[in-house]
């Protein structure tokens, strides 16, 4: 059995392959610095001189920078090797051209001739030239266009100022308010929401609708409950557990906290939020089950030098800050949804 060969070897292998094998594909995974643009490039030039026209080769990058290097260096290596006077001497790299020909280097000034036939771009501009060419295969109109990121985000906020304004009827606009009320900067919230819709327009997103809801009607029981508990809270701070740094920080704040969560939440839905997150992480003492659990309907749970208090209404995987969370999902993915043939009918207006 043979030795194996070294990475080295392979590595020359490889390269030689991509120079001499131009009808072979091939992936190629290396580390930066590594060549990986030096051998695309020889590639491209051993395409041309053996006889493969420039129209029909192009190179895809991720970058306008990258694209451009790819350009200027396929360019200097085909002015290079269509000279008569270019001396080649053998360097002894893998992956090197061989010695330019009468005919490769005719082949070589023909192509820079045509060079701007070659594409040499990023991935969208190449996708943006397909579809302009060939727009009954890809379903869109023949006079498209495509705008820029920031030209999305400009008719995104400018639509969505329509619809708050009540231009596309009274329904959507209030599935906005809802939308409005239960999203702190709801403008940022809707670009994003729309980006990820229309960037994902095959994908099923499960949610349930809701046209309408009242969270101080739905929640109102457990709403009365937490305001009584947090105000005994406010009114005893000597139950206080001071053990762990969020549930001091929490109980800072516990003034500030009961006038949050006191008024109608249907009035600022964001903030109760913030409130609630805060409230689960309080930790009383364990007496305060004993002290105020009965007048309190049995809100306050022992546990010890940790005692919780709300745990089964609040934090818990099925408590009242995850179902106002679900809620927030609801409300905000019918909103978004409904105004999809909205931004749809901007854009094909453009």
């Amino acid at each position: 059995m043979g030795n194996p060969k070294s990475n080295l070897e392979i590595d020359s292998l490889s390269r030689n392959r991509i120079v001499s094998e131009i009808d072979t594909n091939f992936f190629v995974e290396a580390g930066a610095g590594s060549g990986k643009t030096t051998m695309l490039v020889n590639r491209m030039v051993a395409m041309v001189e053996a006889g493969i026209d420039i129209g029909r080769i192009c190179a895809i990058t991720f970058t306008k920078a990258a694209a451009g290097e790819f350009y200027d260096r396929f360019q200097r290596a085909l002015i290079e090797r269509s000279k008569l006077a270019f001396v080649w001497k053998d360097k002894g790299f893998a992956g090197q051209l061989p010695e330019p020909t009468d005919e490769t280097r005719e082949r070589c000034e023909k192509a820079l001739q045509n060079i701007d036939l070659c594409f040499m771009g990023t991935i969208d501009s190449f996708c943006g030239m397909v579809l302009s060419e060939h727009p009954s295969e890809a379903g869109i109109p023949s006079d498209s266009t495509i705008v820029s990121d920031v030209d999305v985000e400009t008719i995104y906020k400018q639509q969505y100022v329509k619809i708050c304004d009540g231009e596309y009827g009274k329904e959507i606009q209030d599935l906005a308010k809802g939308f409005r009320s239960v999203n702190r900067s709801a403008e940022e919230v809707f670009v994003k929401g729309m980006q990820l819709l229309m960037d994902n327009r095959n994908v099923h997103f499960n949610y349930k609708e809701i046209a309408s809801f009242d969270i101080d009607k739905e929640f109102g029981h457990q709403r009365d409950e937490i305001v009584k508990a947090v105000k005994c809270l406010k009114d005893h701070p000597e139950i206080m557990y001071d053990g762990e740094k969020k549930s001091r920080e929490a109980w800072a704040s516990i003034g500030s906290l009961h006038s949050g969560i006191k008024g109608k939440w249907s009035n600022d839905l964001t903030g109760v939020l913030s409130v609630l997150k805060m409230l689960k992480d309080i930790r009383t003492l364990p007496d305060a089950a004993d002290k105020f659990g009965p007048s309190l309907g049995g809100v306050f749970e022992p546990g010890g030098a940790k005692g919780k208090w709300l745990s089964c209404s609040v934090g818990q995987e099925d408590g009242l800050l995850a179902k106002i969370g679900e809620l927030k999902y609801n409300i905000s993915m019918t909103f978004l949804n409904k105004c999809i043939p909205i931004i749809e009918q901007a854009m094909l207006e453009l």
